[in-house]
C-alpha cells in the first residue's frame, strides 16, 4: 500500500503553507508579542493586553492550521505501512533458584 497522488499533493500543500507562514514571520510576531507582555519595565493597560493577547491568539490558530502540534507519532516500516502502537506491555516475572 503506497502513498496516494492525493496524499503526495497533500504533503506537497502542507509545505508551502509551512514555507509561506516561515517567510511572513507569524511565530517571530508572537514571541515579540509575549516578549512584549513579560516585560515588566513597560507598562501595558488592560486594552493594550487584550490586544496583544488576541493577536497571539489568532496567529497561533494560523500556525497551527498548517503546522499542527504533534498528538502523535506514526511509525512506519521500510515499506511505508503504518506500525500498530504498543497498547500494553506484559511484564512476566522468574523465580531464580
Amino acid at each position: 500500500m503506497g502513498t496516494t497522488r492525493a496524499n503526495k499533493n497533500r504533503e506537497v500543500r502542507k509545505e508551502n503553507y509551512r514555507e509561506l507562514l516561515s517567510n511572513q514571520g507569524h511565530l517571530q510576531v508572537v514571541i515579540e508579542n509575549v516578549e512584549k507582555l513579560e516585560d515588566l519595565e513597560t507598562e501595558l493597560d488592560s486594552s493594550d493586553v487584550q490586544r496583544l493577547n488576541a493577536a497571539i491568539g489568532a496567529r497561533m490558530k494560523l500556525i497551527d492550521k498548517y503546522v499542527p502540534s504533534l498528538k502523535s507519532v506514526e511509525y512506519t516500516n521500510e515499506d511505508g505501512e503504518v506500525i500498530s502502537p504498543i497498547i500494553g506491555v506484559q511484564f512476566v516475572g522468574v523465580k531464580a533458584d
